[in-house]
C-alpha cells in the first residue's frame, strides 16, 4: 500500500503531493507541524497533538483547520494507508502568496494542509538493552523553541553532528542546563528522582513528557521540575530519552563519558513499558 497524503482538500500517493514554490513555508519556514505515532487505526495521544498544534498556530497567527476536519483526515490517511505502524505527518503553512514579502499576507489567504500518512522503520529493541550515546551542543536555536514550528535547522545540524560521532541524539545546552534534545525531552534521574527542566520559551512542550509526569506518579516515581544542570545530567544514575519516536530509550555515553552504571536502569524500563502499554491501549 503507498504512502498517502492530504494536500489542500485531495488525497493523494504521497510521492505525487506538489507544494508551489512560493508557499511561505517553503520561503520562510512559516508553519507549523505535529508527528502522531499509529498502532494500527489508532493515532496515539491524537486530541494532545491537536491542541499543540493549534496552540502553535496561534502563537504565529496562523490560520489551522479545525480539529474536527484534521481528525477525519487522520481516520483516513491509516485507513488508506493500513500499516501495522505508521507516522501521521501535519504540516499547515501561512499559503501561497506573491510577489515575495517578509510580512503577512491577506488574511483571507488560503493555508496550506497537508496531512501525510508512513510506514515505521523497524524497532531497534537493542537500544532498550545496550542503550545510546549522546553528544551536548551549545543551544544556539531560535527563542521561541515552544512553538512546534518547522524552523528546524538548527535541531538538523544538532542531530547531524551526533549522526557524525555515533551518537543517537544531540543534546542541547546553555549556560551550563540542560535545555532538551533536538527532537526529544531528556529526562534525569539522580538518587531515585526523575529530574526535568522547567517549561519555558527554549523548550517545546513534549506529549511524551507529559505522560511521563503521570506514568512517574502513578508508579510513585518522585518527579521534580527545576533548572537541571549539565553537572546533575553528567552525573545522573540514569538518562532518559523521550519522545513520540523514542519511547524512553535508556542513555548510557554522554560526550563519551559513562552514565551510572553505563547500563539502562530501572527507571528507563518502567517507562519504556508504560509507554508502550498506553500507545497500545493496554492497561
Amino acid at each position: 500500500m503507498p504512502d498517502v497524503a492530504y494536500l489542500n482538500g485531495k488525497f493523494m500517493p504521497l510521492r505525487a503531493a506538489r507544494v508551489p514554490v512560493m508557499d511561505r513555508g517553503f520561503l520562510f519556514g512559516d508553519g507549523v507541524y505535529e508527528v502522531i505515532r499509529a498502532t494500527g487505526l489508532r493515532p496515539f495521544l491524537v486530541d494532545e497533538h491537536l491542541r499543540r498544534l493549534q496552540s502553535s498556530a496561534r502563537m504565529l497567527e496562523l490560520a489551522c483547520p479545525p480539529n474536527a476536519l484534521l481528525r477525519r483526515v487522520i481516520r483516513e490517511i491509516l485507513r488508506r494507508c493500513r500499516y501495522e505502524r505508521s507516522y501521521v505527518y501535519i504540516e499547515v503553512t501561512r499559503g501561497v502568496t506573491y510577489p515575495r514579502k517578509h510580512h503577512y499576507p491577506p488574511e483571507d489567504t488560503p493555508p496550506t494542509v497537508l496531512v501525510a500518512g508512513w510506514a515505521m522503520g523497524p524497532e531497534r529493541p537493542e537500544d532498550f538493552v545496550r542503550g545510546v550515546s549522546c553528544i551536548t551542543v551549545e543551544d544556539f536555536r531560535w527563542g521561541r523553541c515552544d512553538i512546534k514550528s518547522v524552523n528546524l535547522l538548527p535541531n538538523c545540524m544538532g542531530k547531524e553532528a551526533a549522526r557524525r560521532r555515533g551518537a543517537a541524539e544531540a543534546i542541547f545546552v546553555r549556560n551550563g542546563l540542560l535545555i532538551e534534545g533536538g527532537s526529544s525531552s531528556i529526562l534525569v534521574v539522580r538518587r531515585g528522582r526523575l529530574l526535568m527542566p522547567r517549561l519555558g520559551q527554549e523548550i517545546l512542550p513534549s506529549l511524551t513528557r507529559a505522560l511521563v509526569l503521570k506514568i512517574a506518579k502513578r508508579r510513585r516515581i518522585p518527579a521534580v521540575i527545576r533548572p537541571v544542570t549539565v553537572r546533575e545530567m553528567f552525573a545522573a544514575d540514569e538518562v532518559i530519552i523521550a519522545s513520540t519516536t523514542a519511547e524512553g530509550v535508556p542513555v548510557v555515553k554522554i560526550d563519551g563519558r559513562r552514565i551510572g552504571s553505563g547500563r539502562p536502569g530501572p527507571v528507563a524500563a518502567v517507562l519504556h513499558e508504560e509507554i508502550v502499554r498506553a500507545r497500545e491501549g493496554r492497561r
